[in-house]
């Protein structure tokens, strides 16, 4: 009794050294090691440092150029074609009928163009004229 009562003594004033997962770390772990076929241990690479070469440096001004340039052609293109997949047009016709039948040779205004009263807004061809004899 006297044995079972100083080993619970001897927990409670040094108890185990235990992790978040509850290994103990008094132990030493075991590493697990890969091995290859052969039963050897693979050779350790060691891997060099990122060196700036001159032909990385030109790699990368290139990349960069290349970039710069097919994004500002995208950009250019982009603000001069408008895309939509529900658009419509609206506009507003007026249509002008004549007192006169003729042919017309030439019209004096432009779309959208403010007229005055009296103003002349086409041509008729003067030899085919109505009312006169062909």
């Amino acid at each position: 009794m006297a044995e079972i009562q100083a080993e619970h003594e001897n927990r409670i004033e040094n108890p185990p050294q235990q992790g978040r997962n509850g290994v103990d770390h008094e132990k030493p772990r075991e590493e697990s090691v890969e091995k290859d076929d052969a039963g050897k241990e693979p050779e350790k690479r060691l891997t060099k440092p990122f060196k700036w070469t001159p032909f990385k440096i030109v790699l990368l001004v290139v990349i960069a150029v290349v970039l710069i340039v097919v994004g500002t052609i995208y950009v250019i293109n982009a603000n001069n074609h408008a895309m939509t997949d529900d658009a419509y047009t609206t506009g507003h016709l007026h249509y002008i009928s004549s007192r006169v039948t003729g042919t017309v040779i030439g019209v004096l205004v432009d779309d959208n163009q403010f007229v005055k009263q009296g103003q002349v807004l086409v041509q008729l061809d003067p030899t085919r004229l109505p009312g006169e004899s062909r």
